[in-house]
């Protein structure tokens, strides 16, 4: 199953957000409400779906999405404008979407930087990402961007890292970490490279964490990026 992504306008270096098909909210709808309903419309989740999503989270249950009690019931990968793209569906119709950029990738996905209020927000930052391969085995990525997205929270970084014919991964650096909330609030997640390098049974790890904290409940939420010689993937825990 593919999925569409919103349109992202890109100048430069900076990022502009387009306004992105928000379902009319009611009149007696809280802003945090539009929000997760523009979200939910967004990734191709269903209005009766949404509407059972948005009513578990107002009574201040969570989402399977974040959890974390439950395995998805449906996983599918796709390739979108360069980048890869992992939606995971979870058995109350909620969504988590991963996302690892390629080199040349066509500017940013555009995720929850949704907002029916139309206040300002702080945009994800626009890198570069880019690769150079030697001779002697090894390919290094540069300035690419990893990013999880579920109806709650978004949280990305971007990282410098290396893969060799060996089987060696490495993380040589990892910065510019954002964070966007819908229904909640969380601080920019604190960065960390915990393992710079690793192979296929202990692959080199950086990580991002934060502690979301709503109506629905609070937790922590990580981000890592994994790297051995031969992948380069994006995972979560906590949410």
């Amino acid at each position: 199953m593919k999925f569409k992504l919103a349109s992202a306008a890109i100048a430069g270096l900076g990022l502009a957000i387009s306004a992105v098909g928000v379902l009319p909210a009611n009149a007696s709808e809280s802003p945090e409400t539009a929000d997760l309903r523009a979200w939910y419309e967004q990734v191709g989740v269903d209005d009766a779906t949404a509407n059972e999503l948005i009513t578990k989270i107002n009574r201040g249950e969570l989402p399977d999405s974040v959890e974390g009690a439950l395995s998805p019931a449906d996983v599918t990968i796709s390739e979108e404008n360069g980048w890869t793209v992992t939606r995971s569906t979870y058995p109350d119709g909620s969504v988590a979407l991963t996302y690892l950029e390629l080199p040349e990738a066509e500017g940013l996905p555009a995720l929850a930087s949704l907002n029916s209020t139309e206040a300002a927000i702080e945009p994800m930052s626009v890198g570069n990402c880019s690769s150079t391969e030697g001779g002697s085995g090894y390919a290094s990525y540069y300035d690419c961007g990893v990013i999880e997205s579920t109806d709650l929270i978004t949280m990305s970084f971007r990282a410098n890292y290396t893969r060799t014919s060996s089987g060696v991964g490495t993380i040589s650096s990892a910065y510019s970490p954002y964070v966007y909330t819908n229904a909640g609030s969380a601080p920019t997640p604190t960065l960390t490279i915990n393992r710079p390098s690793g192979t296929v049974s202990n692959p080199a790890q950086a990580r991002a964490v934060t502690q979301f904290s709503g109506a629905s409940g609070g937790f922590t939420a990580y981000l890592y990026l994994n790297v051995h010689g031969g992948s380069a993937w994006s995972s979560k825990s906590g949410w």
